[in-house]
């Protein structure tokens, strides 16, 4: 009887959702002649408007309650049309059973409205609260209901279940209390109700936490002053965190200054009850750690002013420092270092804060940190310097630059004796090498493969191609293989340069450079002009020549820089004008000349404090003293007179 009771449903849904009205309506006629009554119960136990509710047949549902079917009818199972609409989410239908009047003492209509508060549809709950349907005694220890209410905040719903006698510390989902539950909801009004009704505020959760670390976590102000007063805010959760820590955790929400603002005061007001500042979770974090990694710069404002440890490392021996320059933060990294942050710091495996900031590609945290004077050149994993690693790694040039203009030692070597200029030219970083040439790197170094960087860059360019031959790789496209030749280029032309200037170059580099590439010979010529003016054009009025600048020793260097009327002279627009293939070399001449002179007089004022119970010695005397010394050796000098 029920498929063909079926059968004749489909042709009334078609009728009725095609607005065939009145066909449907003959068409129920027929069919209720056909199969007895409307509220006859089938086979299966259903009846004709169980199965339009069930299938969300809202005008097919109005026409079966207007045609007489029993909107109180329930089927074999117990089931009241009511309670299928609402376990099915069928708001519509919900409304328009109503307009039926159900009776609200039929208990499987009663079910309705626990089905909806489980289901957490509010909208259903909604009508049948205000139809009169209510939570009844009897569901007191129904638990999974009150979760349901205690979350979707049905604040008349939790407090019925309540004045039954509900279990106010009940576990219910993940064995969290009705509090925590509805904290982590954020659900204010059921908060407060549950604290007015004895909710334990303290009550740990599996995890140890109370309700308090959750409003914490959501950033979520009032509920956090609703819990505050009986809270134990020193408790400490199984992973060793306190509740500091959760105020500076990650949110999941999108960060705005707003949460910035909230957090910074729930971790005044925590720390205003006495919490440890420095507390230490199981991996050695502090709250200061957190609050980095979440660049919550409020929080970590209110942990500084009191007195927060900036140098406490974690287990990976990482400071706060650390991690600022790893995210390349410079507001928080300023922070930090006003504070009095170790720029030095290293972690478990040596690395400090400025490699982070390299690593990462954070320019401005990195002038930060060299402004505060981190070491460009403190040795690393091969004693590699951060400089060098950087070149062999990143394709940041402007970060290159920056640590050369603070000092870097662009010569210093790493455990195969390899320099900067080497890493970069092996990996085809043109713009790198052009900067480190600029900044007087020595092409003539030989590491211990017996390599210049010239040969490294042709054995790599080797290697490439025998690579992409084996591989039928098309070496047209080959952008690698393009970036060395360009690399050898720059090489082969600083090494024109230099022979033409009568600057030595190594018989390694010659040697490769005649196997390896052709005479230059247009190149060459412009070079030499360029020499023959520099050594006929005399320096302001003195007989000192553009040549003297690029090929005397650094002490007479520094007699030349002395004079100020040179130095003005020798400003990079002017050079940059007169002698273009031998501007960065000029440059970096009067550079070096600089930072010798700024040695020689700190190293001056240094020897003469040491003397200070004897007479003191002209300048020129302690300079030719000075003068069997490295410009390494000054720096270590004057660093042992300042300490």
């Amino acid at each position: 009887r029920r498929h063909a009771w079926l059968q004749d449903y489909v042709l009334v849904r078609d009728a009725v959702e095609n607005d065939q009205r009145e066909i449907a309506k003959l068409i129920v006629d027929v069919v209720l002649d056909k199969h007895t009554e409307i509220n006859g119960i089938y086979g299966d136990g259903t009846t004709p408007l169980h199965i339009a509710v069930e299938n969300g047949h809202e005008n097919l549902v109005k026409l079966l309650l207007e045609r007489g079917a029993d909107v109180n009818i329930e089927d074999r199972y117990g089931r009241s049309v009511l309670y299928v609409a609402a376990a099915n989410k069928h708001c519509i239908i919900v409304r328009r059973i109503l307009e039926f009047c159900p009776d609200v003492r039929s208990k499987s209509n009663r079910t309705a409205l626990h089905v909806a508060v489980r289901e957490r549809c509010c909208l259903i709950v909604e009508y049948l609260l205000e139809y009169g349907f209510y939570i009844e005694r009897e569901n007191v220890n129904d638990y999974e209901l009150l979760d349901a209410a205690v979350t979707e905040g049905y604040l008349g719903i939790v407090e019925q279940l309540l004045k039954y006698g509900a279990d106010v510390d009940k576990l219910t989902y993940n064995k969290l209390t009705p509090l925590h539950r509805a904290t982590e909801s954020k659900v204010e009004g059921v908060v407060n109700l549950l604290i007015n009704y004895g909710a334990d505020v303290n009550y740990k959760d599996m995890h140890g936490r109370t309700a308090i670390f959750y409003a914490a976590r959501n950033t979520d102000l009032n509920i956090f002053y609703l819990l505050l007063p009986n809270s134990d805010t020193s408790i400490i959760d199984k992973d060793g965190q306190s509740l500091l820590h959760f105020t500076a955790l990650e949110t999941d929400e999108l960060s705005t200054d707003a949460v910035d603002n909230a957090r910074g005061a729930i971790a005044k007001m925590v720390l205003s009850q006495g919490a440890n500042v420095n507390a230490q979770n199981r991996c050695g974090n502090t709250p200061l750690h957190i609050a980095v990694q979440s660049e919550f710069v409020q929080v970590i404002e209110a942990l500084l002013e009191h007195n927060a440890d900036v140098d406490c490392s974690n287990q990976w021996n990482k400071s706060p420092l650390h991690l600022s320059a790893k995210q390349g933060n410079k507001v928080i990294t300023e922070m930090l270092l006003n504070k009095g942050a170790n720029v030095n710091a290293r972690e478990r495996n040596g690395l400090t804060p400025l490699y982070k900031a390299i690593e990462g590609g954070h320019k401005n945290v990195v002038e930060v940190l060299l402004e505060h004077g981190a070491h460009l050149d403190c040795m690393i994993r091969n004693n590699l310097t951060p400089l060098l690693h950087f070149a062999a790694a990143q394709r940041c040039c402007e970060i290159i630059k920056t640590m050369l203009k603070f000092g870097a030692d662009v010569n210093s070597r790493d455990h195969d004796g390899s320099i900067a200029l080497h890493v970069a030219s092996r990996n085809g970083r043109k713009e790198i090498v052009l900067t480190l040439l600029e900044y007087g790197a020595d092409i003539n170094v030989i590491n211990k493969n017996n390599q210049t960087p010239l040969i490294a860059a042709n054995c790599t360019k080797v290697y490439v191609i025998h690579y992409n031959l084996i591989n039928e790789w098309d070496l047209d496209i080959d952008y690698e293989h393009d970036s060395l030749d360009l690399t050898g280029d720059i090489l082969q032309c600083h090494i024109v340069k230099m022979t033409t200037a009568g600057l030595y170059v190594s018989r390694e580099n010659l040697d490769a450079m005649y196997q390896w590439y052709g005479k230059m010979d247009n190149f060459e010529n412009d070079c030499e002009q360029e020499i023959v003016t520099m050594k006929s054009e005399k320096i302001y009025n003195t007989n000192i020549t553009f040549y003297d600048i690029l090929s005397k020793g650094i002490n007479q260097l520094v007699l030349c820089i002395r004079n100020e009327h040179i130095t003005s002279v020798l400003k990079p627009d002017n050079i940059g004008k007169k002698f273009p293939l031998y501007c960065s070399m000029l440059q970096d001449r009067v550079r070096k000349g600089l930072e010798r002179k700024r040695l020689l007089e700190q190293g001056d004022r240094i020897f003469q404090f040491l003397r200070k119970n004897l007479p003191s010695l002209p300048l020129p005397c302690t300079e030719r003293i000075f003068s069997y010394l490295s410009n390494k050796d000054l720096k270590n000098f004057i660093g042992a007179g300042e300490w």
